[in-house]
């Protein structure tokens, strides 16, 4: 049974008027003190414009999901080999503390992949690995990242910020991956930012 509280709270949401906070701290202090039952706290944006709101569980689980499908259809089959690669650097970012990014998004991918067969695809991979890019779960498209709530004071990447100058810089990186890899294409253009930032 719902309190009255959380039913109300749930066709707040079903409305579409459902508030955005500028921390989690925030959004749970709204609901007095945590998140209600079945819910799930979620950044809809990004670390520099937060805005954190409730998503039902069930939602989350189902895009979960979905996501990880896709991710499978993009990543192949590995051979043992490359499993284990792949395992022993999700273990490494466990350990850290870290998550992983993909530095070709799945988004991208999945998008560069539609309508072609399942040969095709591989050969496209072949083809975009000479060109050191990469695609899906491949270890070598992994990168460690700090969760997207670590202090930006902390060093190495930060994974909504990778996402975010991703999505301010795709077309400059899309020219520069035509030479370099998407790994050193992102490198090159935050160098070239610091240096802006700091001039």
């Amino acid at each position: 049974m719902k309190t009255f509280r959380e039913f109300l709270e749930e066709a707040y949401l079903i409305e579409g008027g459902q508030p955005t906070f500028s921390s989690r701290a925030e959004l749970e202090k709204h609901y007095g003190g945590s998140v209600p039952k079945g819910m799930v706290a979620n950044n809809a944006t990004s670390a520099e414009n937060p805005k954190w709101r409730l998503v039902k569980a069930e939602n989350r689980k189902a895009q979960e999901t979905r996501r990880k499908e896709r991710l499978a259809s993009i990543t192949g089959t590995q051979t043992p080999e490359e499993q284990r690669r792949t395992a022993k650097k999700r273990a490494l970012a466990r350990q850290r503390g870290q998550e992983l990014h993909h530095q070709t998004e799945l988004e991208r991918s999945a998008k560069e992949f539609k309508g072609l067969s399942p040969e095709q695809i591989d050969a496209k991979k072949k083809a975009d690995a000479k060109k050191g890019k990469y695609h899906g779960d491949d270890r070598r498209n992994l990168t460690l990242a700090n969760p997207s709530g670590t202090s930006t004071d902390s060093p190495g990447f930060h994974h909504s910020r990778y996402h975010a100058f991703e999505r301010r810089n795709r077309g400059k990186l899309r020219d520069i991956e035509n030479a370099i890899s998407p790994s050193r294409a992102f490198t090159t253009l935050v160098n070239k930012e610091r240096k802006q930032n700091k001039s």
